[in-house]
């Protein structure tokens, strides 16, 4: 089996880290408490785990001193450590190569526990003449992130509504209110694109673009959140560990399980003419590993001295660790967990029966049409009631196999695989067929 350090394993389930970059006033705090549901300030720690009166803190920023290793943590969540990049907006090169120097490290740190796993770069709205400046310009032209996602915040983006409204005042007398918001929120796009920030985001000769962006605005209402930002962020790591860390968080949100199991099926659709077997169980346990109500064993990895099993258990990701010196020990322990999570592994059994049937020449087809099955199988049966996930699982699949939704989706594949689609178009179009024929609407009904 495969060996890895059992301290990456624990940093990687347990921390999420994030850099956060922008202006002062930029709306950072308030996303980092939406983001970890608190009004309370955070606890910040030097590089060395020792507690920092945040006070000091502070006074030190006001002075001009801040250190970027400083980790910022809430008691609500410390699944997250954020790092604050300040002061170099201000124009000061020391300040912007102690940031370029902390990215460089962090990026590419050998444990994963000090990496920096995403980068929030934040963009204030409330002065759409000053969107990208030389701060910005400078980030994105000569800061090498690596592999580290940057994903775009424009904060305050209600800022360009009065904005809009002033422009085009005069043309709304006399509309309905429902033309009215029609044309302020087109005004509101043109003002948007006018400022030409997506072109210098985006630049070929950027050495950084960004993975994606996002619109943040009325941050300071009670009820607003931050799930559009978590939800981009987990789609765009390329670490299926990382991405499960945040989905973790974000459990109660089903879309973003079943963009994130959708991506299990795009992978094989495509490579299907050149490696066109498939081991379904595999599969189906790749797909059901993103749902976090199920209990899905994801990995086994044995070193000399430690064995680490590690479960998603209800919702949380728990990592069984037994060290011994004793190999005859070891493998009784062993035995013993692996009989453990059998029933885990049942899941597989219970959902063989929505493997699709078909031959060789069909290969993206019964790839496609048993990876739409198990997700709108998975994510049904986390609406039924049962304190036994294999039972919801068993419900769910009988269920969906008499009715007509098998039918569509059997017809569905078979569509899908006769086009000629890109990657991003056969997510578009496996995930819009799902939501639109998800079986958990029928509770609705009932």
């Amino acid at each position: 089996m495969a060996t890895i350090d059992t301290q990456d394993l624990r940093g990687m389930f347990r921390r999420f880290r994030v850099l956060i970059i922008g202006r002062a006033n930029a709306g950072k705090t308030t996303i980092l408490q939406k983001v970890c549901n608190t009004a309370d300030e955070p606890e910040i720690y030097d590089a060395k785990g020792n507690k920092i009166d945040a006070a000091i803190v502070k006074s030190s920023i006001k002075r001009g001193n801040h250190d970027i290793t400083n980790e910022m943590v809430f008691k609500s969540n410390p699944v997250f450590v954020f790092h604050d990049s300040c002061g170099f907006e201000a124009g000061s090169e020391e300040e912007f190569e102690d940031m370029k120097r902390f990215v460089s490290q962090r990026a590419h740190a050998t444990k994963l526990e000090n990496r920096i796993h995403a980068i929030w770069y934040c963009i204030p709205m409330d002065d759409p003449s000053r969107t990208f400046q030389r701060s910005e310009e400078k980030f994105f032209l000569e800061c090498n992130t690596g592999h580290v996602p940057v994903v775009v915040v424009f904060t305050k983006f209600e800022a360009l509504r009065p904005v809009a409204y002033g422009e085009i005042k005069k043309q709304l007398k006399g509309v309905s209110r429902e033309e009215r918001s029609k044309r302020i929120a087109q005004c509101v796009e043109e003002l948007f694109m006018n400022t030409d920030v997506l072109n210098k985001l985006y630049k070929p000769e950027n050495c950084v673009r960004p993975k994606s962006h996002v619109r943040l605005q009325n941050m300071n209402q009670l009820n607003a959140n931050c799930n559009i930002l978590l939800e981009c962020t987990t789609l765009a790591l390329d670490n299926d560990e990382l991405r499960l860390c945040l989905v973790l968080t974000q459990q109660s949100n089903m879309e973003l399980c079943i963009k994130c199991a959708i991506s299990k099926i795009v992978d094989p659709a495509h490579q299907q003419s050149a490696s066109p077997q498939i081991d379904y169980e595999d599969y189906q346990r790749e797909i059901a590993k993103w749902f976090p109500h199920l209990k899905v064993r994801l990995k086994l990895i044995q070193s000399d001295n430690s064995l680490v099993m590690v479960l998603m258990d209800a919702g949380k990701i728990v990592v069984y660790e037994v060290r011994t010196a004793w190999t005859a020990l070891m493998g009784l322990v062993a035995a013993r967990l692996l009989t453990a999570v059998t029933k885990r592994d049942d899941i597989i059994r219970v959902l063989q029966p929505l493997v699709a049937k078909g031959s060789f020449t069909a290969a993206a087809n019964r790839i496609i049409q048993t990876g739409i099955a198990t997700i709108i199988v998975l994510e049904y049966s986390a609406f039924l009631d049962s304190s036994r996930h294999l039972e919801r699982v068993e419900s769910a699949v009988d269920y969906y196999l008499n009715s007509p939704t098998a039918v569509a989706v059997e017809k569905e594949a078979g569509d899908i695989s006769r086009r000629a689609y890109d990657r991003e178009e056969l997510e578009k179009k496996i995930l819009g067929f799902i939501l639109e024929n998800r079986l958990s609407k029928d509770l609705t009904t009932k």
